[in-house]
């Protein structure tokens, strides 16, 4: 769709490579998510944890601690919390 101009997506949301410089690049307008009703990736590094206040449990925060952990899904703690905010 995109080589013919007719691609719908918004810009950075379509799934699909929109030119050799993408290809392998995660789209950054939509929350990608895991499995149904997982977390999102995770796209942006803490501003708690940059800080040193976040006060999410270890690997459970919605935000990268760390660019490790850019690309990755938080866990998901028993209960089902976490999110990020510190």
């Amino acid at each position: 769709f995109w080589l013919s101009g007719s691609c719908r997506e918004p810009e950075g949301a379509c799934s699909f490579a929109h030119g050799e410089q993408e290809i392998g690049t995660i789209p950054t307008a939509a929350p990608v998510r895991g499995p149904p009703g997982g977390p999102p990736l995770r796209r942006t590094i803490c501003k708690f944890w940059e800080a040193g206040s976040c006060k999410e449990p270890p690997g459970t925060c919605g935000f990268a601690h760390g660019e490790a952990e850019l690309g990755t899904y938080p866990i998901q703690p028993p209960g089902g919390g976490g999110g990020g905010g510190g």
